[in-house]
């Protein structure tokens, strides 16, 4: 800090590598690029907080890229900073939209907060710096008009850097990798070289992610993830296989909604192995048809399933639909609840569903880790999920799904289940809250 008044503050911050070189570049543009879980939050909220004490008396800005994201993450990293070197601060905000300022009457620090899912909230006020926390998920209109507040003539160190994991090739690659000016510079933290995060947390990525998702989410590398083909990691010959169902272990029977074709994956786990061992696609369906199809198959007339019956699926099947007052899943625990009342019978559906990138990595994770590993298999009659994991591509030029070949929502049945209970980054804690008690994890592998 440079500001006379903190020269007898002793400031707590154990610097990792990627951090250290954050806070000593000289560069006017900086990136810290980091995966899953290596201190760029930290990282952001420090340099903030020391910015304002080098820019004191004018507002330093963060920006996140939505409000909810500011008071989740930004907000406690802050107040758990300055608690932990028992400086003071105080809070003043506008009633009109969120742009909560700090105030560090210390050395007359201001940092102000403003939500990049409105950049008109950062119009007006000029900045003496400014951190992004996570701009590959927010549009570079953002970052073109946060950058445009920095103008304080009497700032000391006019900062401008941004903390974030990669989203692939987007504006942010191209602005510090493809096409990037002298006085841009880029810096890498690793999620293995975070010495404070709980022990096994690194090892449960790697496991979890396929080759190009470690570079990205743990390496914090630019990787083009959205290849031509969606679901890369599928190998006809090692993933699809004659499967045996297994009587006495539980159905996970996952949906997607989409009504021509309806599509519901048919799942057993094996230890830590999902098995698909049967589909339903019918044309032009519903919810109660697609029911009546299940019991016929696993009820008392077809295989009389006497293990428990687990529902996973898209969380749009909450909502009512336009010809009842039921929604989809309510309709499916009135059928195919009722019908095996006898045996656990689980819905797990959460407010929202994940991000579509998230379900995908997911998926291809399973298909094939970083080691080699794969666990996912399906059985050799399911023509529609090796259809879909087979032809499923991006559209070109988007990181989107092309939709024109209308394959595509069996496996998205299917990444709902896998997302849900086997990926560490799932959202455990969703705000809307899961339409049944979550299924403690692991309860239902053998």
């Amino acid at each position: 800090m440079t500001n006379p008044k903190t020269k007898d503050l002793e400031y707590v911050y154990d610097m990792l590598p990627a951090q250290k070189r954050l806070r000593e570049t000289t560069s006017p543009f900086v990136l810290m690029s980091g995966g899953y879980g290596s201190g760029k939050t930290y990282a952001l909220c420090n340099e903030g907080i020391l910015l304002s004490a080098e820019n004191a008396g004018m507002i330093n800005g963060l920006v996140g890229p939505s409000i909810p994201s500011l008071k989740k993450d930004i907000l406690p990293t802050i107040e758990e900073i300055l608690a932990t070197n028992n400086i003071q601060y105080e809070y003043h905000a506008s009633t009109k939209r969120f742009d909560k300022m700090i105030e560090i009457p210390l050395w007359n620090g201001f940092i102000q907060l403003a939500s990049g899912d409105d950049p008109r909230s950062m119009k007006g006020p000029t900045w003496a710096s400014v951190g992004f926390n996570e701009p590959g998920i927010m549009k570079a209109e953002v970052w073109e008009v946060g950058i445009s507040r920095v103008r304080a003539k009497k700032a000391t160190n006019p900062k401008i850097y941004a903390c974030g994991t990669p989203e692939g090739y987007n504006w942010l690659y191209d602005e510090f990798i493809k096409n990037p000016s002298k006085d841009h510079e880029v810096i890498y933290a690793d999620t293995r070289e975070n010495i404070h995060n709980r022990e096994g947390y690194a090892k449960r990525l790697l496991t979890n992610f396929d080759k190009p998702l470690i570079q990205e989410k743990v390496e914090g590398r630019f990787v083009d993830t959205k290849r031509s083909r969606v679901y890369h990691a599928f190998d006809m010959e090692q993933t699809v296989k004659g499967l045996e169902y297994e009587p006495n272990l539980p159905i996970v029977f996952t949906w997607d909604f989409n009504v021509n074709p309806m599509c519901t994956a048919i799942c057993q786990v094996h230890r830590d192995e999902v098995w698909v061992i049967d589909e339903i696609v019918i044309e032009t369906s519903n919810t109660m048809e697609v029911c009546h199809e299940f019991i016929r198959r696993y009820g008392a007339y077809g295989k009389d399933h006497k293990a428990g019956i687990y529902i996973y699926g898209d969380a749009s099947g909450r909502a009512k639909t336009t010809k009842t007052d039921d929604t989809d899943y309510s309709i499916i625990r009135q059928m195919v609840g009722h019908h095996f009342s006898a045996y656990e019978f689980y819905i797990e559906v959460p407010a929202a569903n994940p991000a579509v990138s998230d379900r995908i990595n997911a998926v291809n994770a399973m298909l094939e880790n970083s080691e080699g590993l794969r666990r996912i298999f399906v059985d050799d009659r399911c023509a529609m999920v090796r259809e879909s994991f087979t032809r499923t591509v991006y559209k070109a030029g988007t990181g989107g799904i092309d939709k024109k070949q209308n394959i595509e929502h069996i496996t998205d049945a299917l990444g709902y289940f896998v997302y849900r209970q086997f990926t560490p980054f799932a959202d455990i804690g969703n705000e809307g809250g899961y339409i049944e008690e979550p299924i403690e994890e692991g309860s239902f592998a053998l």
